[in-house]
């Protein structure tokens, strides 16, 4: 289990102060603020530091200015950078930009103020040098992983098994070379215990550089293969370079180095290190060997291991027979820290997503094994064997594998061999691929069932025509061939956790599949031209189908959003909806707002025409995996907690939905590794006919119920969001609310829960003060309720479920927790605006509900002074008016529901037995006359609130405009 939380480490994080202390070995006074470093500065926010990298295309000061604009308390840049890219923009940014040139002699103590501008002599060596600094700071355990392949993987697997017991940072995703090290280390803490790294190679030298950054007592060798050997030369020269890991390491018994028995080259690397040597393998020579190994086909492995006199049967969800070794090198690593063997076998049989080959569903009942990340010789037969044990009718689909210098023939000859022994099929992909089809053909596969190709649109058509029901593709190529387009392609509505659909590159002209009905004459039709309807109009457009826009407002009125789409051809039907609009109409969608009630609507539903929105549209289309988000009250406070802790945590993350601008605005800059948060309303899910893949209902309490009529039919709109999901999902609930805890009965998902008040068995739970995240065999803890920055009980509910959504995204504790301390919400939710004559004046206008009202009042102590009204939406008033008698003073009443609410409260408070403050009951027209009122009536110590309960559409456009008015109103007192 996880150590118990240390609240000193929490404070031992990297500072400005310490970065510049790497740096240039001085230590500025005033600059102990907490960083994060970014090198892309659309990633800077408040307390980032953005390192100004030249690379080859792209010189990294030309942004110096865009990422100080986003936040970025500093750069650090080239002494000598380039004379194109000034940094005068920069300077310009800030009027006192502070300077310091690390390159000459610095004063012996020197104070600075941020923003500031770090001249080094290197950007690249600077990072490197204050990583071997920052690590110098730490009595941490170092592992290094190298090896030709499987590093990634092992370095996941061995990280589940050490966090069993420890605190472990690791490298994410592919962070394995001169920049990704250094920035891992740069993110240790005084609460780690263990960090685990992932060495590559390109040629020698680069490991023993990375190491004498990391200073590894435990170093890891998986395989010498030919992988780079187009730069590294030949297979004796890979293996000397990965041999630097192993000579590296401190002498035994402090040093370790666990090699891999099987492969002789890494056998022969005991000889060349000082360290203890501990061997794994399938040979019983080996101190941790393995036998019975047997593939369980998707289910994972299983195996028999032995050591010492210790025999033990175990599993693990990785896939295919050659994964043994990854098990096994997890274990060595657990055994070499003390883990007991309880805790090691709870850590390899932990589920998670397959790092490098997952499966995805194909058309006609197919099954997509996508192995695209990279291809080598030994990768490629390790999937071809996970083809064969599934049996049964297979494809396979190879392209080319790069960088194999002079074993290029031999490593594709050998893969195409094995292709004939267990393919029904082979799908030769690119001009080496045609090695592969001539290796499969001299190993017997039959001419007629060799196909070769010169592209991915070519093998696309080609995987189509040959496909039967239930047949297995096998995808793989290495990186360059972007073979993960066949994939997106192939893989239809939902895919494994790390997938999601998305057509192919434009250029490829090739029609995504979900698109089947637009043909070249199809028609799509758009009611409402407000900011869902005018991206769907866009995106349409530009995929060149014809697109009719009808609204029922005038050319005038639409005239500034008309020209804004004024160079694509789309025809517009103002002022109503004919229902002459159908007579051509293939698909429907509806902009936000629009009712699916609508006469034309129904008329289209009777017809036969499909009736979407642009959420389902981006729900199918998206290449990234997507978190939805939906429920009665905090989803956009979860949303945007949710994106900036997957942000943190190293992923390009889009957050949109019902907030922000429409995703599908974006959805050609997507990509497989990306990640997106999406806030789903009922209006956009009623009309739903698939899930996200990961899904969350925090609530469903009375709302909206002018639009849906019946509480029945409101809830049944929210639980589209899980009942379209596939087994393979995951919903995660509010256990505390039981609307929201009685959807687990409608999806077919894994179901994982949050609570305030429960200990779940899976999912987050508040035990004491303690934020708590369980998962199989594990308890994590994230932070104290303390440490929250949001205000109320509610926002630690919120932060619950934010919680278990990014952990199923595969976001770090370390990443949840420096987030869950900063982050202090959203644009009119509980925003402070202004203290007035000591009056705090509060900003929630979102909250349009009275519900929601509810949760703003309980999260303040002071006496309030209560701004409510706007539109009612049919809810029950009567809970919000028992509150306010009890915690309002002054209740100040604005907007088309004053007078129900009114009735409300002067009812509540005749008949209130109990302790009262209400005071007054203001009536104020308008929201000016409101505040002015409030401005009034408010005593020093109080807090005036605007929780209007009630939607804007009264008088605003939306609850957004509204909390602006009110800023702009408050700022103006005085």
């Amino acid at each position: 289990m996880a150590r118990p939380h240390n609240q000193e480490s929490i404070q031992r994080c990297l500072t400005l102060a310490d970065l510049i202390e790497g740096l240039g070995g001085i230590r500025p006074a005033g600059l102990e603020l907490p960083v994060s470093l970014v090198i892309d500065s659309r990633k800077a926010k408040p307390g980032a530091v953005f390192l100004a990298f030249r690379g080859e295309n792209v010189d990294g000061h030309a942004f110096v200015g865009d990422a100080f604009a986003r936040g970025a308390v500093a750069a650090v840049v080239d002494a000598a950078a380039s004379a194109a890219v000034p940094l005068d923009e920069a300077l310009a940014v800030s009027a006192e930009v502070s300077i310091l040139d690390l390159t000459q002699v610095p004063p012996p103590s020197v104070a600075m103020a941020t923003p500031v501008i770090i001249r080094v002599p290197d950007v690249l060596q600077g990072l490197q040098r204050a990583a071997a600094f920052w690590r110098q700071q730490f009595d941490v355990r170092v592992i290094g992983i190298t090896g030709s392949v499987g590093k990634t993987t092992t370095k996941e697997a061995t990280t589940r098994v050490l966090q069993q017991r420890y605190r472990v940072l690791h490298s994410t995703g592919s962070y394995n070379n001169e920049i990704g090290l250094p920035l891992t280390l740069l993110q240790l803490t005084s609460e780690h215990e263990v960090v685990v790294l992932e060495m590559g190679m390109y040629v020698q030298g680069d490991i023993r550089s990375l190491a004498e950054i990391a200073r590894p007592q435990i170093g890891i060798l998986t395989n010498v293969e030919p992988v780079h050997a187009e730069r590294a030369g030949t297979l004796e020269n890979i293996a000397l370079g990965k041999r630097e890991l192993v000579e590296a390491l401190p002498p035994a018994p402090e040093g370790l180095a666990i090699l891999n028995y099987d492969d002789a080259r890494v056998r022969a690397m005991a000889e060349g290190t000082q360290a203890r040597v501990f061997t794994y393998g399938l040979d019983s020579k080996a101190d941790l060997w393995a036998d019975e190994v047997e593939s369980l086909g998707l289910e994972g492995i299983r195996a028999q291991l032995h050591y010492g006199q210790r025999s033990l049967h175990v599993c693990a969800s990785l896939l295919g027979r050659h994964s043994i070794h990854t098990l096994l090198r997890a274990a060595a690593v657990g055994l070499a820290l003390g883990l007991s063997w309880e805790e090691i076998v709870a850590g390899i049989e932990l589920p998670g997503a397959q790092l490098r080959l997952v499966s995805v569903q194909g058309p006609r009942q197919s099954l997509v094994l996508d192995d695209t990340y990279n291809s080598s010789p030994p990768s490629a037969l390790a999937a071809l064997n996970l083809l064969a044990d599934l049996g049964g009718r297979g494809i396979a689909v190879l392209g080319d594998m790069l960088e194999l210098g002079q074993y290029e023939e031999e490593g594709h000859l050998t893969v195409g061999c094995r292709t004939a022994s267990v393919a029904e099929h082979l799908v030769a992909v690119g001009p080496r691929g045609a090695l592969i089809a001539r290796g499969a053909r001299s190993c017997g596969m039959p001419p007629e069932r060799v196909h070769e190709v010169a592209n991915n649109a070519e093998a696309l058509a080609c995987v189509l025509a040959l496909l039967e029901p239930n047949t297995v593709i096998l995808v793989k190529g290495s990186r360059a061939m972007r073979m993960e387009e066949i994939v997106h392609a192939l893989a239809r509505d939902r895919v494994g956790a790390d997938l999601g659909v998305r057509p192919l590159e434009a250029d490829l002209g090739v029609r995504p599949l979900i698109h089947a009905m637009l043909t070249p004459d199809a028609t799509v039709v758009i009611l409402g031209f407000a900011r869902q309807g005018k991206a769907l109009a866009r995106y349409f457009a530009e995929q060149g189908v014809s697109v009719v826009v009808s609204d029922r407002r005038s050319s005038e009125a639409l005239a500034a959003d008309i020209a804004e789409l004024d160079a694509l051809p789309i025809r517009y039907v103002l002022g109503a909806h004919p229902e002459s609009l159908l007579d051509n109409c293939t698909l429907l969608y509806l902009s936000g707002g629009v009712s699916a009630d609508l006469p034309l609507v129904v008329e289209a539903q009777r017809r036969g025409i499909p009736v979407s929105n642009d959420a389902e549209e981006f729900l199918k289309q998206s290449p990234a995996p997507v978190l939805g988000i939906t429920g009665s009250a905090g989803k956009t406070t979860t949303t945007a907690l949710v994106g900036a802790i997957l942000r943190e945590a190293g992923f390009q993350t889009w957050v949109g939905g019902n907030i922000g601008n429409p995703l599908i605005s974006d959805l050609a800059r997507m990509t497989l590794a990306d990640r997106v948060v999406m806030e789903l309303s009922s209006f956009q899910l009623e009309l739903m006919s698939c899930s996200p893949h990961i899904a969350a209902v925090l609530n469903i309490t009375p709302n909206h119920l002018d639009r849906h009529k019946t509480m029945e039919a409101y809830i049944a709109a929210k639980a589209h969001i899980v009942t379209h999901q596939n087994p393979g999902d995951v919903a995660v609930l509010g256990f505390d609310e039981p609307n929201a805890r009685g959807l687990a009965h409608l999806t077919p998902a894994q179901v994982r829960y949050f609570s305030g008040s429960t200990e779940v068995a899976t999912g987050a739970f508040l035990r004491g003060e303690t934020l708590i995240l369980r998962r199989e065999g594990q308890e994590l803890e994230i932070c104290h309720r303390r440490d929250i920055r949001l205000r109320g009980f509610h926002n630690t509910v919120n932060t619950l479920a934010a919680v278990v959504l990014s952990d199923v995204a595969s976001a770090s504790v370390e990443a949840m927790r420096r987030v869950i301390m900063t982050f202090t919400g959203v644009e009119h939710r509980l925003e402070p605006v202004r203290r007035w004559r000591n009056v705090l004046w509060v900003n929630d206008s979102i909250a349009t509900a009275p519900e929601r009202v509810l949760a703003g009042l309980a999260a303040f102590d002071e006496p309030l002074v209560l701004l409510a009204g706007g539109r009612d939406k049919d809810l029950f008033w009567e809970t919000f008016a028992v509150e306010v008698v009890r915690r309002v003073r002054v209740l100040v009443l604005f907007g088309e529901a004053m007078s129900l609410i009114d009735v409300h409260v002067s009812r509540a408070l005749a008949e209130a037995t109990g302790p009262r403050q209400l005071e007054k009951i203001i009536h104020a027209a308008t929201l000016e006359k409101a505040v002015s009122e409030a401005a009034r009536w408010a005593r020093p110590g109080e807090v005036v609130l605007l929780s209007p309960g009630g939607t804007s559409f009264d008088a605003f456009r939306d609850f957004a405009e509204r909390g602006e008015r009110f800023r702009t109103l408050v700022n103006a007192l005085g």
